[in-house]
């Protein structure tokens, strides 16, 4: 899930990325 570069931290606090 990489839609936001930066912002993923806080929309996705595990980011599978």
């Amino acid at each position: 899930m990489m839609r936001e570069p930066i912002p993923n931290l806080a929309v996705f606090p595990g980011n599978p990325s």
